[in-house]
């Protein structure tokens, strides 16, 4: 298997952000290459980094390494009027580490070489809430692989195009929580599929078909379809949320959790979460292998 960019899979750090850009008009690639290769000479740990591209720009940047399915992301419309929309950008540059100082260090040193060629679009720190918790208080990521199975579900196979390689995709969510918080936990319980407490997932007649679980647990002909998430919590005074944040080694996998959650999937239901979080971000990127990067600035 190609290197893969070791940054997806290290998962001790606590606090994280999120930078999405997009290219300023007239900017040529060769300046994008070369601010990308300068961003990776100076993030060092214990900061770690990955870099995500958006189609048009990978396309460009290593037309040799395009993996199957890359694409933009595609707005989507649910039933119930509920819209995913897209913000598509053209580079995501995701920080993290257990220092917040040497976090915050890098990211204004990133941001600074960035910042000649392309427009800041999402400027976003988050970090680790309590015990791996969303801010609705339950357990974010309960059913991610574990160990070895990660690079299985995350990476693009070995003899396939971008090899060593991840579809991302990410969404910024508002959360409502005045309006979760007004239901009881039994009733919070229902909306998300699990125990709240222990992180239990609900079985029989109290599982709800549009829980989160339900909708989000993903099949094909009676067979797992799954994603490493690395999701981020993040809050101020006035909005809380998540960033989501998976990685796939098929875009496929995504377009099929959206069309679960917002009721496209043909049986009518969509995810009840929605009625409590609210997407205003959406982006498909592909976070290529490290010898794939290297090739693409180094053209």
């Amino acid at each position: 298997m190609k290197d893969p960019q070791s940054g997806i899979f290290s998962d001790q750090s606590t606090h994280f952000h999120m930078l999405e850009y997009g290219i300023n008009v007239g900017v040529t690639l060769s300046e994008i290459r070369g601010d990308l290769d300068r961003v990776l000479r100076i993030v060092r740990k214990p900061v770690h980094l990955v870099v995500g591209m958006g189609a048009t720009l990978w396309r460009l940047i290593n037309p040799d390494a395009i993996p199957s399915g890359l694409r933009s992301f595609d707005s989507v419309s649910g039933v119930d009027g509920m819209v995913a929309p897209s913000t598509q950008n053209d580079i995501l540059l995701w920080l993290h580490s257990e220092s917040h100082d040497e976090l915050v260090d890098a990211v204004m040193a990133v941001n600074e070489i960035m910042k000649p060629s392309a427009a800041l679009h999402v400027d976003l720190p988050g970090f680790r809430y309590r015990d791996s918790r969303d801010l609705t208080g339950f357990v974010d990521g309960s059913a991610n692989p574990k160990a070895d199975q990660r690079q299985e579900v995350a990476l693009v196979p070995e003899g396939q195009p971008g090899a060593g390689g991840s579809f991302m995709m990410t969404q910024k969510w508002i959360h409502k929580l005045v309006e979760f918080k007004k239901l009881n936990v039994v009733a919070q319980e229902k909306v998300i599929g699990r125990t709240k407490t222990d992180s239990i997932e609900l079985e029989g007649d109290d599982m709800p078909a549009d829980s989160h679980v339900s909708r989000t647990d993903l099949k094909v002909d009676e067979e797992g379809v799954k994603m490493y998430r690395r999701s981020v919590p993040f809050a101020n005074a006035q909005e809380q949320g998540l960033y989501f944040l998976a990685f796939a080694g098929e875009l496929r996998r995504f377009d099929l959790l959206l069309s679960r959650m917002y009721g496209n999937y043909g049986d009518g239901l969509r995810d009840r979460l929605l009625d409590f979080s609210t997407p205003v971000t959406g982006g498909y990127w592909f976070a290529p292998s490290k010898p794939d990067l290297h090739a693409a600035l180094q053209r």
